[in-house]
C-alpha cells in the first residue's frame, strides 16, 4: 500500500470519527415517544392505523402514516436494547450519510483535505438535525440517490437497478422519498434548457 493511499485512508477514518462524535447525542426530541407509541400500536394490532389514534383535535380522522416502518424499527430496538440502540442507529445512519457525501465529492475530483473539511463542517452545521427521527433515513437515501445518479450515470445503466431498491424502503421509512422525484424533475428541466 502506498503512503498516499494510507494517508487518504487515515483521513477517511478521522473524518468519519469526527462525524460520529458530532452525531452522538441523547434522545431529546419531543416527538420521540410518539414514534414509540405508534410503533407499539402497529406491533400490537399487526396493522398500520388508517385513522389518527393520538391527536385530541384530529382523533378518528384519516391518517397516512408515511413512516410506519421507522416507528416499528424504533420500537423493536427500544424494547430489545433501549436508548443506546437508537443512539447507535442514528449515529450509524449519519456516519453512513456523510461517508456517501464524502465519496461523492472525491469521485467528483474534490481534494481529499477539502472534501474532509467540508464533510466535517456540514456534519457540525447540521448537528441540530441529527436526532433519532425518520428524516435521518431521508438524509442517507438522498445522499445515495445523488451518488447513483451522479454525472455519467447513463454510462452505468446497471446502477439504475438500485434506485427502486432504494425507494421501496424509503417510502415506508419517511415521506422524504418525494425528494427523489424532485431530483428527476431537476434533471428533466436541465435537459429542456440544453435543447434551447
Amino acid at each position: 500500500m502506498s503512503a498516499g493511499r494510507a494517508a487518504r485512508g487515515a483521513l477517511l477514518v478521522v473524518t468519519l470519527l469526527a462525524v460520529a462524535t458530532i452525531a452522538l447525542s441523547s434522545l431529546t426530541v419531543f416527538d420521540f415517544w410518539w414514534y414509540l407509541a405508534s410503533g407499539q400500536r402497529i406491533l400490537e394490532t399487526r396493522s398500520v392505523p388508517a385513522t389518527d389514534p393520538f391527536s385530541y383535535t384530529a382523533e378518528g380522522r384519516p391518517w397516512i402514516n408515511h413512516m410506519w416502518a421507522t416507528q416499528v424499527l424504533f420500537t423493536l430496538l427500544w424494547e430489545r436494547w433501549g436508548r443506546l440502540a437508537l443512539i447507535g442507529l442514528k449515529t450509524a445512519t449519519v456516519v453512513a450519510t456523510f461517508c456517501v457525501v464524502l465519496g461523492t465529492m472525491r469521485v467528483r475530483g474534490v481534494h481529499p483535505l477539502l472534501a474532509s473539511a467540508v464533510t466535517v463542517l456540514a456534519a457540525w452545521t447540521g448537528a441540530e438535525f441529527w436526532h433519532a427521527r425518520p428524516q435521518t433515513f431521508t438524509y442517507l437515501f438522498v445522499a445515495i440517490l445523488i451518488w447513483l445518479l451522479r454525472p455519467g450515470w447513463e454510462r452505468r445503466p446497471v446502477t439504475l437497478v438500485f434506485v427502486p431498491a432504494l425507494v421501496v424502503p424509503w417510502v415506508n421509512l419517511h415521506a422524504g422519498f418525494a425528494v427523489g422525484k424532485l431530483r428527476r424533475l431537476h434533471r428533466d428541466l436541465r435537459e429542456v434548457e440544453s435543447l434551447r
